[in-house]
């Protein structure tokens, strides 16, 4: 009795493997199973083979469909179907990595714009290097916002173009066109008001007389100041300057009626002399 168990055991183990040789290149999918000496419908035999196969192919990388089960034995199918892995990768009995899911997207520095490449995320435009080629690829990058105004150096003033920034004037339009464009320039810049220097407060008046020791007797000079005398002035020229000294007192000489000095001389005074007075008067001086 125990030897005819152990038979029935051996007879019910399913067998089943993916298809090796040509005919997996034909079919990677594919799947070939026994249940060796099976007598009748062997529901558990067909389940248990197809679903290690299915196993097998998942762990190998490949991308198949879940096993079919027969009409007959779907009833009977209590056995799940693997799941698959949750994980992005999964690495085989050799260390080798499968394939990740391929992204949506072109990501920055990756190729776009031709037949086959994918589209560039989001944020990202792709830049062609030459617009003038149908197909030839460019490079996603950063996408950059649209300017608002133009810069000096840009062209202004038509349907399409933008209008010139702050401190900028559109100048150059064709005058008694309406839709010329110009190009956008700097405004003139505005002069700044001068003001006028106000006076120092400390600033000393001009002085209306020369001081003892300054020049006097000439044009442009001052006359001597209280109690001075223009002196040592040179004989017979008539615009030649002398010198503001100290006047001495003395006792008055010659004019209309000639008087003399007791003492020393009769200094006649110079401007009488000068304004063209003949009976000048003058002081009399120690010799």
């Amino acid at each position: 009795m125990r030897s005819t168990t152990i038979l029935a055991t051996l007879l019910s183990l399913a067998i089943a493997s993916p298809i090796t040789g040509n005919a997996a290149h034909q079919d990677e999918c594919a799947c070939d199973y026994m249940c060796p000496m099976q007598v009748g419908l062997d529901c558990k035999c067909e389940i248990e083979a197809k679903n290690n196969c299915y196993t097998a192919q998942r762990a190998a990388g490949l991308s198949c469909p879940a096993p079919i089960i027969s009409e007959m034995c779907q009833p009977m199918s209590i056995q799940p179907v693997p799941s698959i892995p949750s994980s992005t990768s999964t690495a085989t009995s050799t260390g080798n990595a499968t394939a990740t899911s391929a992204p949506a997207f072109a990501a920055a520095g990756e190729k776009c714009g031709s037949r086959g490449m994918k589209a560039c995320g989001p944020d990202l435009t792709c830049v062609n290097k030459k617009p003038k080629c149908a197909d030839c690829p460019g490079v996603c990058e950063a996408a950059t916002p649209a300017p608002m105004f133009a810069v000096a150096g840009e062209r202004c003033g038509s349907k399409g173009l933008l209008n010139c920034g702050p401190d900028l004037s559109c100048e150059g339009q064709k005058k008694g066109c309406a839709d010329c464009p110009g190009v956008c320039s700097a405004l003139p810049s505005k002069p700044t008001p001068t003001s006028l220097p106000t006076p120092s407060p400390t600033s000393a008046p001009a002085p209306l007389f020369a001081a003892a020791g300054e020049r006097c007797g000439s044009k442009g000079l001052l006359n001597c100041g209280a109690g001075l005398v223009c002196a040592n002035q040179k004989e017979g020229c008539a615009d030649c300057p002398g010198v503001c000294e100290a006047k001495v007192e003395g006792k008055v000489c010659g004019g209309f009626a000639g008087l003399g000095c007791v003492e020393g001389e009769c200094v006649i005074d110079e401007q009488c002399v000068k304004d063209g007075w003949s009976d000048c008067q003058g002081r009399c001086h120690p010799a």
